[in-house]
């Protein structure tokens, strides 16, 4: 069975780092990005096609919320993958 590719977007390295730390103690989640901003996750996104993005909504450059509203008009199939977006570390 293949793993759930995950890519993780926050502004801030220790939460990355802390979050990735706790999806690779998942044996069926493989990290397989992070991005610091919207703009980068966008691009990792059309690239890397994750299964889940787990983003934070506050971050410079371009947040979360808007983020992924960009993902969606680059990739409709975008919206059929779950994403989690987060506020408030």
């Amino acid at each position: 069975m293949s793993k759930i590719k995950v890519l993780i977007a926050d502004d801030h390295v220790l939460v990355r780092e802390g979050i990735a730390a706790f999806l690779k103690t998942c044996d069926d989640i493989e990290v397989v990005a992070e991005a610091s901003d919207g703009i980068e996750a966008i691009e990792k996104t059309g690239r890397l096609h994750p299964d889940v993005v787990v983003m934070d909504i506050n971050m410079p450059r371009l947040g979360g919320y808007e983020a992924t509203i960009e993902m969606k008009k680059i990739n409709p199939d975008t919206g059929k993958r779950p994403h989690c977006s987060f506020k408030g570390h």
